[in-house]
Parts: structure tokens; sequence; C-alpha cells
């Protein structure tokens, strides 16, 4: 990526342009900074994005079964136990709580379960099965990160900064500028606007989908509780079980 960096500022000041309306305007800069926003958080709803992957890690407990994820988590794709290295499987607590009612299998885990919202920490918490036997083992998740609202304190931000793509700052423009359209009654440019919004959205959708062949990026995560846990296989330790 070259030329000119784009801060939030100039990327709202080329929407109000584009409406036809004043860029030094700081109500008009508010309301534009709000359809920013929603529109971040439209392309982020649209597919797992690669470039809102994020990766993080856990490090055990001895006999600590739930554990709470990193603060921008907005849903896990995979974990992968690093300690015993093996990728582990992502199952529905129930099938944990069929297969190990009484909660006493202990060993390095095999499975992981998102249990819940921890509305004290305001994280998602998961739990790991087998429950750890060891302290300081580590597992290692990769997730889809929350698309965080920006404010007045970031207009001055470069986007690059804010790991938002070159192609989503060009997008955003247009849409942006759609909506203040909207709103000025201009029914054509905002329909042309966001023609172009989409039209440039869906293209790298599907250019972000080639990178990894037909599977694209990780849409839909093939969970293996779907099909049951069919033969379990997890790790004991000698005397884990007694």
């Amino acid at each position: 990526q070259c030329g000119i960096k784009m801060t939030l500022l100039a990327l709202m000041q080329l929407s109000l342009a584009r409406a036809g309306l004043s860029t030094t305007s700081s109500t008009f800069q508010d309301r534009a900074r709000q359809y920013f926003n929603l529109g971040m958080k439209e392309i982020a709803a649209i597919k797992e994005w690669r470039w809102l992957m994020r990766e993080a890690s856990i490090t055990t407990t001895a006999a600590g079964k739930t554990y709470n994820l990193a603060a921008d988590v907005m849903r896990p794709v995979s974990f992968r136990n690093v300690t015993d290295n093996f990728e582990m499987q992502i199952v529905d607590i129930l099938k944990i709580n069929r297969v190990d009612p009484d909660d006493d299998l202990s060993s390095g885990p095999g499975k992981v379960a998102v249990v819940g919202w921890d509305t004290t920490n305001s994280t998602w918490s998961v739990r790991l099965w087998p429950t750890p036997d060891a302290n300081s083992e580590t597992v290692t998740y990769q997730y889809i990160a929350y698309v965080d609202d920006l404010t007045s304190s970031n207009d001055g931000t470069e986007l690059d900064t804010l790991r938002i793509p070159n192609w989503v700052q060009s997008a955003m423009v247009y849409y942006v500028a759609a909506h203040y359209m909207g709103e000025k009654g201009d029914i054509e440019g905002q329909q042309m606007d966001m023609g172009i919004f989409n039209q440039q959205v869906s293209y790298y959708a599907k250019a972000d989908a080639s990178i990894d062949g037909a599977q694209g990026n990780v849409t839909h995560l093939i969970r293996n509780d779907a099909m049951g846990f069919g033969k379990l296989q997890f790790r004991v330790n000698d005397g884990s079980l007694g």
C-alpha cells in the first residue's frame, strides 16, 4: 500500500463533498462518523473477513475448567492445544455434559465449548475439556474481532493503523455519501453511490474467498459436534480417573 494515507476525517470530508455538503461542519462530520460506524458493521457482517481475523491464547491452570476469551472476540473460529500439538474440536457444551456428566475427566484438553457471555468481564467464556490437569499449558485460538465504533478522537488517525484495508476505506466514502444523499432526497445519487459501495464489497468478498480456493474464508465453520462425538478420543494421564 502506498500513496496518501487516509484518516477518518479525510474520508468523511470526501463523503461530505461528494454529497454537496460543508466539509468543515462538525454537525455534518458527527453524522458522517455515525454512518461510517454503521457501514463498517454492515461490511463485517457479510462474511468472516481475513482482515478481521485475530489470534490470542489461553494459559491453563490445573483443574481450571472455564476461561475468558479476549475482549474483542465477536466469535471464535478455531482452537489448538499448542503444548500437546493438536487441533482442538469445537463442540456443544451439552455434548460434554452427556459424555462426562460428573465432570471428573482431566488431561490435556482436546475439546472446547463456548458456554456463554461473562457479564462481569464482558467477554465470551469457553469450557476446556477434559479439564486441564497442568498449569501453564497453552491453547491458542483464532477469532473474528468486533469492529469498534470510532469517535472524534479517531478523526486524525490513519485508518491503515486501525487495520482497515484500503478498499474498505474507499468503499466507505461512497457508503457515507450515499446515506447523506438519501437524507437530502437525492435518490438517484444515493442509488449510484450505494451501487459503487456494493460492487466494491462484492468484488473483494470474492477475492478474499479465492485466497484459499473454493473453501474461501472461514465463513462456514465445520463443527465436529455437528456429527456427534462418535468415538471420543482424549488424553488421560495415569491416575486422573481414580
